[in-house]
């Protein structure tokens, strides 16, 4: 295996890998040479600068990691030198990159997966079971949030400008409902906020909401990148479903731990590091480590590319509703 892009997620896919008692981490690559370095060094595999050294490789996988708006060279490349891939979501920000990459990967013959990490979070997979077993009957109407503090766009994503809240954080959402509904999303209302983030030389909306139609099911969506600071949690996360015969609820603000300092905050557990017992045992190291099995066993890896391509086409319907006020259906 090996990985290219090394920042926070790439991190967290390099560990993951080079941790885990069934793949071998090779390599990872990145322009900026330090940050390779740090992570090889991390990881106990080598580095590059260049994504051409890949090429002659002896790895059967690889991980792409790179910006939101960055996805399609690398991954384009390592699908044409045979490898399967490993994809952060989205797949890409443009409908045009996405369906370039689908066919490609189609024409190869590889192994395709998208980190919609979500479906291995625990809440959201207890809820998925809960589904499953009929306990809500049909999902009949859904309200689902995910947001980020300022601090994230501002402080933490240097891209933030290549990106927004829609591609960071709503096709989370959007993925979600589509394995919760087992459907995919045939119109979308949206209406967004901008200024806030323009302000600070980020050129991104603030905040989006969503009114999204499923066969059968409303699902309103909300996803912003300017929570202040002072909120408890760095993700604003809710989510709740009624169905025909009952309702579920998750929020997952607060996870049961409160710590009072200067200030009142809900910590989160931090992927990228070890516990204090020495293992990687956090939910987002699941989705690499799964597809690692998909390839041992020869079976198809979920989500895929195809998956990543119907997201891409639900946000760029979303940005057609922004611009035009008005409902737009999304084309199958």
């Amino acid at each position: 295996m090996a990985v290219v892009g090394a920042g926070a997620l790439g991190r967290c896919q390099a560990l993951a890998l080079a941790d885990y008692d069934h793949s071998e981490l090779v390599s990872i690559c990145d322009i900026n040479e330090s940050k390779a370095k740090a992570l090889a060094t991390d990881a106990g595999c080598a580095y590059t600068t260049r994504l051409g050294d890949f090429s002659t490789l002896d790895v059967d996988a690889v991980v792409v990691s790179t910006p939101d708006s960055a996805h399609l060279t690398p991954t384009l490349a390592m699908i044409n030198s045979g490898r399967h891939i490993f994809v952060e979501k989205p797949l890409a920000t443009s409908t045009a990159d996405a369906e370039t990459l689908v066919q490609a990967a189609r024409r190869a013959g590889v192994k395709t997966m998208i980190d919609f990490q979500l479906r291995w979070h625990p809440a959201f997979m207890e809820l998925k079971r809960q589904l499953l077993a009929d306990r809500l009957g049909t999902p009949y109407l859904a309200y689902a949030r995910a947001s980020n503090t300022i601090a994230v766009p501002e402080k933490v994503i240097p891209w933030s400008g290549e990106s927004g809240p829609e591609w960071f954080l709503m096709s989370h959402l959007i993925d979600l409902f589509t394995w919760y509904l087992e459907k995919q999303p045939i119109s979308v209302y949206a209406a967004a906020r901008t200024g806030i983030l323009k302000a600070k030389g980020i050129d991104c909306y603030d905040a989006i909401q969503v009114q999204m139609r499923f066969p059968g099911t409303t699902v309103t969506l909300e996803s912003s990148w300017i929570v202040p600071d002072s909120w408890p949690s760095p993700v604003d996360s809710y989510l709740s479903i009624y169905g025909t015969k009952g309702k579920a609820e998750l929020d997952d603000d607060f996870r049961g731990f409160v710590v009072a300092g200067e200030s009142i905050e809900y910590p989160w557990s931090i992927a990228g590091e070890r516990n204090l017992h020495g293992r990687l045992d956090h939910f987002m190291y699941e989705p690499v480590r799964t597809f690692v099995d998909h390839i041992r066993h020869d079976t198809d890896p979920a989500p895929g590319f195809d998956s990543g391509l119907k997201v891409t086409q639900a946000i760029e319907a979303i940005h057609r509703s922004i611009e035009s006020a008005d409902v737009v259906e999304i084309v199958p």
